[in-house]
């Protein structure tokens, strides 16, 4: 089957963004430097570990995404459209925040 240049495209940059998500998560729990002052108002609370697993997993389900839109049939295709939906707004919604 054939698949457009624009899913391709959009499948690559799912991947791309799920691997800087597991970096972002990876990152969160290594950090042992002072956190940030305003970190105390934040939506998840002030711990990095769990900013760290939310990044985790959104990552994961991002590339996981990114992989079934490249290689899967019309079915799993589909649930991994709106997967990559969901996450790619979430984090796109967390970035700007």
């Amino acid at each position: 089957m054939r698949r457009s240049g624009w899913l391709a495209f959009s499948a690559i940059v799912m991947m791309v963004a799920g691997i800087g998500r597991v970096l972002d998560g990876i990152w969160a729990f290594r950090y042992n430097g002072p956190t940030a002052d305003n970190l105390q108002n934040a939506i998840f609370g002030r711990s990095l570990n769990t900013y760290g697993w939310i990044w985790l997993i959104g990552g994961v389900l991002l590339f996981a995404s990114g992989i079934f839109l490249l290689t899967s049939k019309s079915a799993m295709a589909g649930v991994a459209r709106w997967i990559g939906i969901v996450v790619a707004g979430l984090a796109a919604i967390a970035s700007v925040s």
